[in-house]
């Protein structure tokens, strides 16, 4: 009998220490491949073209440069402060974004036409003065499980919100090509940014639809006495669910988009978890001549 709890500790002792020693290594190549930031870079360019099929390579790119923002990254390998601007580029941003501010004016503003051209003035005067570079594209397409662990994949975040990528996007749209130049942008990726929030507030079939429906609604509800109406709506059982439909923001459609392709990206990171999982017990087994199966 003591022999046998004798062989149960021991063999339950043995498979703990070899777990934990499992969990190590799959959690040290995880890190060093930086598995969970590739498929969360994945699934973000994934929404991109979800939104915007004409987008392409850029997604990628647009990608990796909003996950590799320091505000973002929670990598050890990103630098934890943005890039410093002398003066003259600091002059140069200031006077886009007036330039932005004076052609949001309302048209019939009687002093517009005369902001946008002191605006233009100022532009053109802080460009001459300030070296324009030419900042390359990101990566152009997706990450692989053996791509380079170092560089790239190690700067980039394991995680971000909806809110805070939406917010990044309607900052870089606002941009000029010169001016995300000056700030390490991608200029091609100032268009797509255009494109892709233009892609969002287009209304989709179901927000159409949902909009005839409405009114097909109010129409009918005027039929009825004024405290009839509001039984007549109640009594719809998809009204609810169509109002929600027409009257979704951009915001709310890109935050669905988002969420599936986040659930996406968990299920592919546990997937290369669990196949490092398999091959680590496996080395595991065979390099400590384990011969219990």
């Amino acid at each position: 009998m003591l022999n046998t709890l004798d062989t149960v500790i021991a063999f339950a002792v043995i498979m703990t220490v070899l777990s934990l020693l499992i969990t190590l290594v799959v959690q040290m190549v995880s890190a060093t491949l930086s598995l969970r930031g590739k498929n969360l870079a994945n699934a973000l360019a994934l929404t991109f073209q979800t939104i915007d099929p004409s987008i392409g390579k850029y997604a990628h790119s647009l990608a990796a440069q909003i996950l590799r923002d320091p505000i973002f990254s929670d990598s050890l390998w990103q630098n934890k402060t943005r890039q410093s601007l002398d003066e003259n580029a600091q002059k140069f941003i200031a006077a886009e974004r007036k330039l932005r501010d004076a052609k949001l004016r309302r048209p019939d503003d009687p002093n517009r036409a005369a902001a946008i051209s002191k605006a233009t003035a100022e532009v053109n005067t802080t460009k001459a003065a300030v070296t324009i570079p030419n900042v390359t594209p990101n990566r152009e397409k997706p990450w692989g499980f053996w791509a380079i662990p170092w560089g790239g994949p190690m700067e980039i975040a394991t995680a971000i919100r909806p809110g805070e990528i939406y917010r990044v996007l309607q900052e870089m749209r606002e941009m000029s090509p010169e001016e995300a130049q000056v700030l390490n942008i991608p200029k091609e990726l100032v268009e797509k940014a255009r494109e892709l929030v233009a892609a969002l507030h287009r209304l989709d079939l179901p927000a159409i639809e949902s909009r005839v429906k409405l009114k097909d609604i109010a129409a009918a509800a005027k039929m009825f006495a004024p405290e009839q109406q509001k039984a007549v709506l109640d009594a719809l059982g998809s009204f609810g669910a169509t109002v929600e439909r027409a009257t979704t923001q951009a915001y709310d459609r890109f935050q669905r988009w988002f969420g599936s392709a986040q659930d996406r990206s968990e299920q592919w990171f546990q997937i290369h978890v669990r196949m490092v999982t398999i091959v680590a017990a496996i080395l595991v087994s065979v390099l400590l001549l384990h011969d219990t199966v």
